[in-house]
């Protein structure tokens, strides 16, 4: 058996924040295992643009099949919520320990190798789940708000297209704050070729051959 590692983990969630968030977490969590003893670390793994409510993400299913095969000697990361943001942190760091590793956050002062770890992560891990669920309540319901006042909630089908509905959204792009505001409404171009698919399977022709000719002539497949 290879000799067990420690690995340090680092995660950021979306491709809107800042991608040097792993480095931050890194040289962080670095300097608090050097603090408990532990001044050298085999392999940083990382998930970059990756929610913490996935389990699907490259690095944690590596970060899974090393604690599946025993090597990892210490998982090291900056806050529980880097590893996951879901409700399965504690049955992860468990088969951790089972395993024979160790967890460490840095940022919140949980060691497993210290009495009552159990529940500062078990209670880390309610707090984050309710995090993310107030955050999806929120987003919803700024959603729902923004559809009920004709405007647009970020998604919209072919044929259909978003604007700014204030004519001086340049300049507000260029602020701080809340984004302007847009509507949405029929794309000229695109409804053409809407007309026209409906055309043709009213005329008799079945889906796939509306789909080769759809590609045939390049249709633009839209934003």
């Amino acid at each position: 058996m290879s000799r067990q590692k420690i690995v340090v983990y680092c995660r950021y969630s979306s491709d809107m924040q800042r991608p040097d968030s792993c480095a931050d977490q890194e040289r962080t969590v670095r300097a608090g295992l050097a603090r408990l003893g532990l001044p050298s670390v085999d392999i940083v793994i990382t998930d970059e643009a990756e929610s913490g409510t996935k389990v699907g993400r490259d690095g944690y299913q590596r970060l899974r099949a090393m604690i599946d095969r025993r090597e990892v000697a210490v998982l090291a990361v900056d806050d529980q919520s880097r590893l996951t943001r879901a409700d399965n942190a504690f049955g992860f760091v468990k088969d951790l320990v089972f395993a024979g590793g160790r967890f460490v956050s840095t940022g919140e002062g949980i060691d497993t190798s210290l009495p009552g770890w159990e529940l500062k992560v078990q209670v880390l891990q309610l707090h984050h789940g309710q995090t993310v669920r107030d955050l999806q309540h929120r987003v919803r319901r700024g959603q729902e708000g923004r559809v009920r006042d004709d405007g647009s909630a970020g998604d919209f089908p072919y044929g259909y297209e978003a604007f700014h509905l204030d004519p001086d959204w340049a300049a507000q792009l260029a602020r701080r704050g809340p984004k302007p505001k847009k509507g949405v409404r029929v794309c000229a171009a695109e409804a053409t070729w809407v007309r026209q698919v409906f055309a043709w399977f009213v005329a008799g022709h079945s889906i796939g051959w509306i789909a080769r000719e759809l590609t045939r002539l390049a249709v633009p497949k839209g934003g």
